[in-house]
């Protein structure tokens, strides 16, 4: 859920953006949420879907007669989806619909190379491609659930299955972090497309790293803002914050991020203006 405003590139038909969100999971449309002191940008979506939920009969914004086609392109696919062509038409109209749209995102980035990183769940199959890049993750909910059957178990705490058990969704999401932070720190431009929801987690640990700012006090807080509130977190599904918090703990991926933090802070204390109990005060 993006807040209510966004950045897009400005060359995009406004007709196109207002039905390309279709085609993407959780009607996340390409937007840009970072640039790096290198000028190279990071960007989100959802994971594009194609033409399964191309068809405007579902779409919650218009529909196509309200539409002023801006181009040939979105012409076509007007005709297409109102005349009720097949599932292959649909599927190229919308091809070409996301054609458009990573154009206009790459004229946007100018010379720079834009790499499209998938984030998806295990078990999952994205084939990988010269500029494109997978990465699967474990459900970070179920094992926190099992982290904490652990931790609160009677007798001795077993810290080798905390290990084991936990700190499996930690080196996943830190590695793939730690990959796209190198990508940008080059100059190169990356997108992320996601159909978990571990992108919360990976755009901030990526906007810490490669930037100091978030590493204050204030920069914290406003990196918070930022990418989990503005973009519509769950908080009281997740942790049990905020109004109608049903103290599930959700998914965990706040609990998760905090760790992540936790472990950079262990290895660069002198990077960071806050402390461990800064950190234990965010999660309250």
């Amino acid at each position: 859920n993006y807040g209510k405003k966004v950045l897009v590139p400005k060359s995009l038909p406004a007709d196109i953006l207002n039905r390309i969100h279709t085609l993407y999971n959780n009607s996340a449309f390409p937007t840009l949420i970072w640039r790096h002191i290198s000028g190279a940008v990071l960007l989100f979506s959802g994971q594009f879907t194609g033409a399964e939920s191309a068809s405007m009969k579902d779409s919650p914004v218009t529909s196509p007669s309200s539409f002023r086609p801006a181009s040939a392109a979105s012409e076509i696919f007007s005709r297409t989806v109102s005349s009720g062509f097949s599932k292959s038409d649909r599927q190229i109209t919308a091809m070409n619909e996301y054609k458009i749209v990573m154009s206009s995102v790459k004229t946007l980035l100018g010379n720079q190379r834009l790499n499209v990183v998938c984030f998806t769940g295990r078990g999952k199959t994205i084939p990988p491609s010269k500029d494109r890049s997978v990465f699967s993750f474990c459900d970070a909910s179920e094992t926190f659930s099992r982290f904490r059957d652990v931790v609160f178990a009677d007798g001795d705490i077993d810290y080798n299955a905390i290990r084991t058990i936990w700190l499996v969704p930690v080196t996943e999401i830190l590695l793939s972090s730690i990959t796209i932070s190198l990508i940008i720190q080059k100059g190169d431009s990356v997108l992320i497309e996601d159909d978990t929801e571990n992108h919360f987690v990976a755009l901030s640990l990526v906007m810490l790293l490669l930037d100091p700012f978030y590493r204050t006090i204030t920069g914290f807080q406003m990196l918070v803002e930022h990418v989990w509130i503005r973009m519509g977190f769950r908080f009281s599904d997740s942790i049990g914050i905020g109004f109608g918090a049903t103290g599930s703990s959700g998914s965990a991926l706040f609990v998760l991020f905090i760790d992540c933090v936790w472990q950079i802070f262990n290895q660069f204390p002198s990077s960071f203006e806050f402390n461990e109990r800064f950190l234990k005060d965010v999660l309250g």
